[in-house]
């Protein structure tokens, strides 16, 4: 912890947060190569059946996919530009997290629909997944925002 008088920070302290980052970006980058390992996957074994069910998955799995990868580089470029405001940042992020969220509730709507046939093949799996990695993602973005224009105003 600091100490409030001399601004000098725990040894082990920053040694914790270090460790608790490192462990943080690559859980992060893991989960990303098995999320487009087994996205791509489902996709590429996906056997198209003439069902219009299948075809909505296959669909939100792939938009899945690219805007998932869109939206992190567009997240890292937001964060990491140094020209722009900071209130500029904050609502790109929300905005980010506007689609996040319209996306999730697609795959949401999709994979609860009752006559689908198909809740046994592995797109299905990564559909129900995908979705709901992307509202836990779109409620940690609206939080974030949030708390930080509190804290401007």
């Amino acid at each position: 912890m600091y100490n409030l008088y001399n601004k000098e920070p725990n040894k082990c302290y920053t040694f914790l947060n270090c460790l608790a980052l490192l462990l943080l970006t690559m859980t992060i980058i893991g989960g990303i190569i098995i999320y487009y390992y087994y996205g791509v996957n489902s996709i590429i074994n996906f056997q198209e059946d003439k069902d219009v069910c299948t075809g909505i998955i296959w669909n939100y799995s792939v938009s899945s996919l690219i805007l998932t990868l869109l939206l992190i580089f567009s997240f890292i470029n937001t964060i990491t530009s140094y020209k722009v405001l900071l209130k500029t940042k904050i609502v790109s992020v929300l905005f980010q997290g506007l689609v996040w969220f319209i996306l999730s509730i697609w795959g949401i709507v999709i994979t609860n629909d009752n006559d689908c046939q198909i809740k046994e093949k592995t797109i299905f799996l990564f559909a129900k997944v995908s979705s709901i990695m992307q509202m836990v993602i779109s409620i940690f973005i609206f939080g974030g925002g949030a708390i930080s224009l509190c804290e401007l105003s």
